[in-house]
């Protein structure tokens, strides 16, 4: 109604001008629950919204007024408490203002749960997902419910309405929607903090059983349904249903998800949302773009920075522009700001930019690179600013002038976190540990830590565990869910000597580093730029006949973490529109972050493949990866070949060009600097190396 009465006042004036798109976004962010007690207190859900708030209000490729962005939250100042009618009111009110062609963004950070549902018949598992306001209560088993939970059918309303006059909207939910309890490596710091709601917490009457995993749909290989479905929601492309609903939640509904203090080893870093920073992240780092886009960079995220092994979910209109924008991608510069001597940008660790990172002034944003007139380096950064030395520069700035991102700085040092002291298991290790130092049996840029400091990976004794004398290998966050435990690596230690121990730990540690170091280089040349399609398949496998079954081939869809059985083919299909030859590496990563290399070659323009490279084994399952290193080649050179990254002992090459070069620069060997300023030099005229990915989870054959 109101755009209704707007464009009437407009025609009565004799104005036929269109109205400016609004942009809207309502950011919750619950962190205490006085009703569930002390166990139930976030820390990060406030520094969520409020670093969502400064991205969209400053770095936001797409303008957001801040009289636009409303704020309920509990810790951050000048907001409104985010109670259930507090949320209520919120999108209410939204749905009133927000007309067609407007943009609506919405996020929830808090507590999810599960719960008896009150109707079996519209809920296969007989659970309904909740977000748990500030003012929630436990069960209340006469009226059947969680007092003030808003559950995913209200929820699927309340989008409805924000849509039904036209409006695009963008939800994400940071929280978990039910899942197993966890193990967490214990330190004594506190730092991470699930985002789920036990039974216990909540006063559930027979609570899920945590070691079933959740509710699994019957077919293995099925698409996981978001917490909130397409029955709440309606299809994607109903045109009855108005706007565009883009929707992504943090978490798989069996799985949980986390907060710990980001960004990594920064001195400032704070509690947040494992998913709300990788997203913002994503987001800050490759402006423009779709939905799709941004998911798949998302994945990325996760698979370099090793935070978690939680598998985000995406649903809605993937295909629409970020935050309703352009889809073209946006190159990485600011406006140069001095003050006296000290020069800085609008932008920080949020946006790539780490001690190290290069950037090259330009006279305008038009200008290519070649026209630089000056080039400086990052010496600190903070979340949204960062202080740059002069590299070489001009005495005289150009009004004007911006700042233009040329390099990554990454760091391919790898910290790996000791257990909690005083048990056998960690005793042992501790000593294992000064085998490994005394003999040199893992790189200089591998270095063990504390338990209580960060790390990017954690060893930990779980004495509640089925193997509770072995030492496990969890992410950065230390928490893994129970029904993630059998595919998760962990080394006995009652059966090792010392020596052996050493050997085994420092082997898996060099596997880990290997890996995450290729995750960290997958990241630097994803250069959308060259253009070679590559389309992942999954087949069935006749064992026998020993073939492929006949027709079986099927493409996996690389946003939803695809699941295979024993006795799948995984293969690729790779089609070369470049004017130039490609080469081509297949690797292949396993649950226990082994590299294995599938094969290589090369691609003349023009060129297609089709090739099965993996067969799914019974004995392994786990998170695993396809990865495709593409390199433009030079006629008559050799085809490059990365089968050195398969052996057990990694020995680096020395010189050599392409892809092999930049691994050797990564450090997956001798040398001990810890970040290197990595320039990916690619453009169309030129493009620069690319891979491509596939997350893959292989789950055993149901019974």
């Amino acid at each position: 109604m109101r755009h209704i009465l707007r464009v009437a006042a407009l025609l009565a004036c004799g104005l036929a001008t269109p109205l400016a798109a609004e942009n809207y976004a309502l950011l919750v962010g619950v962190s205490d629950y006085p009703e569930l007690g002390e166990d139930a207190a976030l820390n990060g859900p406030a520094n969520d919204v409020a670093l969502v708030r400064s991205f969209l209000t400053s770095s936001s490729q797409v303008a957001f007024a801040e009289g636009n962005v409303t704020v309920l939250a509990d810790g951050v100042e000048g907001a409104d408490a985010p109670t259930a009618e507090a949320i209520r009111s919120g999108l209410t009110e939204l749905a009133e203002r927000a007309g067609e062609g407007d943009f609506v963004y919405l996020h929830f950070a808090g507590l999810g749960a599960q719960v008896p549902a009150r109707d079996d018949a519209s809920e296969p598992d007989g659970l309904n997902e909740v977000f748990l306001p500030a003012d929630a209560g436990r069960w209340d088993a006469e009226a059947g419910e969680i007092r003030n939970a808003l559950g995913d059918d209200e929820l699927g309303d309340l989008l409805a309405q924000l849509r039904q006059n036209g409006a695009d909207v963008w939800a994400v939910f940071d929280t978990a929607f039910g899942g197993t309890s966890a193990h967490v490596a214990r330190n004594g710091t506190g730092e991470v903090r699930s985002r789920k709601a036990s039974p216990e917490m909540l006063g559930l009457p027979d609570a899920p059983d945590e070691e079933a995993g959740g509710t699994e749909a019957e077919d293995p290989r099925a698409r996981p349904e978001p917490p909130l479905g397409p029955a709440e929601l309606g299809a994607e492309g109903d045109e009855a249903a108005g706007g565009g609903l883009t929707l992504f939640f943090a978490a798989r509904t069996p799985e949980q998800t986390a907060e710990m203090r980001l960004p990594p080893r920064h001195p400032e870093r704070r509690a947040q949302g494992i998913f709300t920073y990788a997203l913002f992240k994503t987001l800050a780092e490759r402006p423009g773009g779709s939905y799709r886009e941004l998911a798949r960079n998302i994945l990325r995220e996760y698979g370099i920075a090793n935070l978690t092994r939680t598998t985000p979910v995406f649903a809605g209109d993937l295909d629409l522009p970020v935050l309703g924008g352009t889809p073209e991608r946006r190159i990485l510069q600011w406006p140069a700001e001095r003050e006296g001597d000290l020069v800085r940008v609008s932008a920080g660790t949020l946006h790539g930019l780490e001690p190290g990172a290069e950037l090259l002034m330009l006279e305008t944003p038009e200008d290519a690179d070649e026209r630089a007139i000056g080039r400086y380096r990052v010496s600190e950064a903070d979340t949204f600013s960062a202080e740059l030395d002069v590299v070489t520069g001009p005495g005289n700035w150009p009004e004007g002038a911006v700042l233009r991102k040329v390099s990554e700085a990454l760091d391919y040092s790898l910290r790996v976190a000791l257990p909690e002291e005083g048990s056998a298991p960690a005793r042992r290790l501790e000593a294992a540990v000064a085998q490994i130092a005394a003999k040199a049996l893992v790189g200089p840029r591998v270095s063990f830590v504390p338990a209580g400091e960060p790390a990017d990976l954690r060893l930990a004794v779980l004495p509640d565990s089925p193997r509770p004398n072995a030492i496990w290998f969890l992410p950065a966050s230390g928490m893994v869910d129970r029904g993630q435990l059998a595919a998760t690596p962990s080394v006995s230690t009652a059966d090792k000597d010392v020596e052996d121990l050493a050997r085994v730990i420092a082997r898996n540690v060099g596997r880990f580093a290997t890996t995450i170091n290729l995750m960290k280089m997958a990241a630097a040349v994803s250069d959308p730029a060259l253009p070679v399609e590559v389309t992942f398949r999954a087949g069935r496998y006749d064992r026998d006949a020993q073939k492929v079954v006949e027709g079986s081939h099927h493409a996996l869809d690389p946003l939803s973490v695809p699941r295979v059985l024993p006795g799948d083919v995984v293969g690729a299909t790779l089609e070369n529109g470049a004017e130039v030859p490609v080469d081509y590496n297949i690797l292949y990563v396993g649950s226990d972050f082994s590299l294995t290399f599938l094969g290589n070659g090369r691609l003349e323009p023009g060129d297609s493949l089709s090739r099965d490279y993996v067969l799914v084994d019974p004995a392994a399952f786990g998170r695993e990866r396809l990865i495709a290193v593409l390199t433009p080649a030079t006629a008559q050179s050799a085809v490059e070949s990365l089968s050195f990254l398969a052996q057990e002992g990694v020995q680096m090459l020395r010189g050599g060009t392409g892809m092999a070069a930049m691994l050797g620069e990564a450090g997956l060997g001798e040398s001990a600097q810890g970040s290197v300023a990595f320039h990916n030099a690619g453009g169309e005229e030129n493009p620069g190396p690319a891979i491509r990915q596939l997350d893959l989870e292989t789950v055993p054959q149901a019974d």
